[in-house]
C-alpha cells in the first residue's frame, strides 16, 4: 500500500505564518478559533521551529527561523466558523483589532473582519438562510 502523500485529515494547501512571537500567534489562535497543535518542532533554544494548529479542517502552519534577520510577512485569511460574530468577539478580547464588525450584506454569509498583532488580516463568515 503506498505511502499517503499528506498527513490524514489535512487539507491540501494550508496557509503558512512566520510571526515575531510564534507562540503568542499559537495562544491567539488556540483561544479564538478553539486551534489545536497537532506538530510542533522546536529549535534547541526551546523556540517554536514550526508548529501546526488545527481547527475543523484548517491547518495552519506557523514557522519562525533561528534568527531575528527576517522580514515578518502579514496575510489575510478567510475561515468559514460555526459562528461569525462569537469569533468576531473573541478576536476583539484578545487583542484585535475590527476591521468590520459581523454583518450580512449581498449574500448568504454572516461577515466580518479584525487584524491580529502580527498585521493579518482574518474574516470570518458563517452561512446564513438566503436572503431570496
Amino acid at each position: 500500500m503506498p505511502t499517503p502523500f499528506k498527513p490524514d485529515g489535512y487539507p491540501s494547501a494550508s496557509p503558512y505564518f512566520v510571526p515575531r512571537d510564534a507562540d503568542a500567534m499559537i495562544t491567539f489562535l488556540e483561544t479564538v478559533f478553539g486551534g489545536q497543535q497537532t506538530r510542533r518542532f522546536n529549535h534547541d533554544n526551546g523556540q517554536p521551529k514550526h508548529v501546526e494548529v488545527q481547527f475543523d479542517d484548517v491547518v495552519i502552519m506557523i514557522g519562525r527561523p533561528a534568527s531575528d534577520d527576517f522580514e515578518q510577512v502579514s496575510n489575510m485569511v478567510h475561515v468559514y466558523v460555526p459562528d461569525a460574530a462569537a469569533v468576531y468577539e473573541r478576536a476583539l478580547a484578545h487583542g484585535a483589532v475590527s476591521i468590520h464588525p459581523p454583518e450580512q450584506k449581498d449574500d448568504p454569509d454572516l461577515r466580518g473582519g479584525f487584524a491580529d498583532a502580527w498585521g493579518n488580516s482574518w474574516f470570518v463568515a458563517t452561512q446564513q438562510q438566503s436572503r431570496d
